[in-house]
């Protein structure tokens, strides 16, 4: 481990609106649960002219079902009435779809690449909130251990030991801005250059393993094409400490190897960095990013 040199005090307090994509593990799975990969994120209406808003998003993996949700307002207050959500140019959700059913939602198809878009029309000072969700399920990681993958994102293997009893994991691929503020000023010390779009958040509920673990991160070829040179890839995990009165929350590099022709990047992790402080719920999470560095 390439250890940080000093620390920034970081506000925590990471509220986790942790999605999960499709799990597969040894020996056991549990029911379906739903995988926020975009959002949710809140379009506003101002007052004047409608107004258009376009966003991207990706999908590493395309074999899940995808449901685009939305909800007009909250709580039957600051509704828009004229509303078009579409994706890669398809009006999926529309006025009449949120008049008869606000939150209102429905299974899409998606590429690699998708492009949202949000029409506004009507009064100001009204808005919608939108994302999309992938169906997934869950895993139990047994006392002689197992393996947790998230398809497309990244595997992670506990060895015989890791849990006393059979313990859930649940492996996600989230976008938190909390977690890219912390990134941001960790990467400044380490001349970070681009990183994967996602973090990799590991939770094993409230119990956190006894052992190392490895884990194995896709990488995806649009992100390696896009590096500069002189960029290597890295894995960064984030680390939270209590100083006193204030809490740490940094990241930092552990050795890892690229495997150029899997197209994956793995590391073998230390137990502690595995966390209950972040969640009120008080469940055990680590988070890991593919990052780089400049050489």
């Amino acid at each position: 481990m390439e250890p940080i040199k000093k620390y920034f005090a970081i506000i925590t307090g990471i509220i986790s609106l942790c999605f999960i994509l499709l799990v597969n593990t040894v020996p056991a799975f549990s029911q379906t649960n739903s995988v926020t990969i975009f959002g949710p994120k809140q379009y506003d209406k101002p007052k004047g002219k409608p107004v258009t808003y376009t966003d991207t998003f990706h999908a590493t993996s395309t074999t899940g079902t995808y449901t685009l949700w939305v909800q007009s307002g909250a709580a039957n207050l600051n509704e828009v009435k004229n509303v078009s959500v579409s994706i890669n140019g398809v009006e999926i959700i529309g006025s009449s779809d949120l008049r008869n059913n606000n939150p209102a939602s429905k299974v899409i198809s998606i590429q690699s690449t998708n492009t949202l878009t949000v029409t506004l029309k009507g009064q100001g000072g009204n808005y919608i909130t939108v994302k999309v969700l992938c169906e997934g399920c869950s895993g139990i990681i047994s006392p002689q251990g197992g393996t947790v993958t998230l398809e497309g994102y990244a595997s992670v293997i506990f060895p015989a030991g890791a849990f006393l009893n059979n313990n859930s994991v649940t492996v996600s691929a989230t976008s938190f801005p909390e977690t890219q503020e912390n990134y941001n000023v960790s990467g400044s010390i380490f001349k970070a250059g681009p990183r994967l779009p996602y973090e990799i958040r590991i939770n094993s509920g409230y119990v956190a393993p006894s052992t190392s673990f490895d884990v194995v991160l896709n990488v995806p070829d649009s992100f390696i094409t896009t590096l500069p040179s002189g960029t290597k890839l890295r894995v960064f995990v984030q680390i939270f400490q209590e100083g006193g009165e204030e809490a740490l929350d940094h990241f930092e590099i552990f050795p890892s190897t690229f495997d150029s022709i899997a197209k994956t990047i793995s590391a073998t992790l230390p137990d502690d960095v595995f966390t209950n402080l972040r969640h009120i719920e008080d469940t055990y999470e680590a988070i890991v990013i593919v990052g780089t560095t400049f050489k």
